[in-house]
């Protein structure tokens, strides 16, 4: 049972590993596009 039990956390360690990977991706490619149309924008205003 302590096998099942290490192999829970290594998973939900695997899985907060990737949201954060995945969260980080998406304000690398999120942020710039934002703040592109952000000053484009204020350009046309």
């Amino acid at each position: 049972m302590t096998r099942q039990g290490e192999g829970d956390r290594r998973s939900a360690r695997e899985s907060a590993q990737n949201l954060v990977r995945a969260t980080g991706g998406g304000l690398l490619i999120g942020l710039p596009l934002l703040f592109t149309q952000e000053v484009w924008y204020h350009g046309f205003v």
